[in-house]
């Protein structure tokens, strides 16, 4: 499965991607067929810390014509990824929950995420309820969903 290359590059302009994933990009723009040498270079390349595959990692997307979006964006878009993963149960509820809340923090508390940390602090409170808290997140997720992609939160 092809990676999400605009997800990946929102999490990238917040932070959030990590950059042994780096590679795993290059090649995807390479096998699309939107990538220059510095692409082929990265794809190349074992566990990258960001020092050594940021610059690589900037003109491979340059080259496609994609850009790195703002910060303000790329929290709506990591927001609406992440609802979008917890309701296709791509993403398990407590992890989806836990990267909202850090998210949450990281935006001193912009958007109304606080729900997710509430329900996260009580997945890891009460063991013996977590599969009515994992319904719960689900179904916030799913109130919420499209929330995100209009820039309302």
């Amino acid at each position: 499965m092809q990676p999400d290359i605009d997800f990946a590059l929102a999490e990238y302009a917040i932070g959030q991607l990590p950059s042994e994933r780096a590679p795993e990009l290059a090649a995807a723009l390479l096998a699309s067929g939107e990538a220059d040498p510095d692409a082929a270079t990265l794809a190349l390349m074992r566990a990258p810390t960001w020092s050594d595959a940021r610059a690589l990692f900037e003109s491979a997307v340059a080259a496609t014509g994609r850009t790195i979006p703002h910060p303000r964006f790329a929290y709506l878009r990591v927001i609406q990824g992440v609802l979008d993963a917890m309701v296709a149960g791509t993403v398990t509820p407590r992890s989806g929950a836990g990267r909202l809340g850090e998210i949450w923090s990281a935006t001193d508390h912009r958007h109304n995420l606080s729900v997710f940390v509430a329900l996260a602090d009580d997945w890891d409170e009460y063991p013996e309820q977590r599969g009515e808290i994992e319904t719960s997140i689900v179904a916030e997720a799913q109130g919420r969903v499209g929330e995100f992609r209009a820039g309302t939160g």
